[in-house]
């Protein structure tokens, strides 16, 4: 080496997206709740139903039927929670029934 040299490193986190969806009556809240993450962070996931009865989150791997998740994020990501509607009629047992639902409460 000859003179002196002035090197500069400059570093940057990945960024990564977390998407939630939600099929039927629900939400899911994000703790934290940002735009995007950087490697490693942890996100819990918690869904929540609008209706009386349970909830499922689940993003293909996800069986059960807890409402809370955690992700750590490695990659951009999307997670799809599907709320739904069981009905079981106690009772009928040898005897006709009927129910009637209204998707819009």
């Amino acid at each position: 080496m000859t003179a002196n040299i002035n090197v500069t490193a400059n570093f940057a986190l990945d960024e990564y997206t977390l998407t939630v969806n939600t099929t039927g009556n629900g939400s899911v809240d994000k703790n934290p709740d940002q735009a995007t993450y950087h490697y490693g962070d942890v996100v819990v996931l918690t869904a929540t139903t609008t209706r009386a009865g349970r909830s499922r989150a689940g993003a293909g791997t996800w069986a059960g039927r807890i409402p809370r998740r955690t992700s750590v994020m490695d990659g951009n990501k999307t997670v799809t929670a599907t709320f739904w509607l069981t009905i079981r009629l106690d009772g009928q047992r040898g005897r006709d029934g009927a129910v009637s639902v209204d998707p819009t409460r």
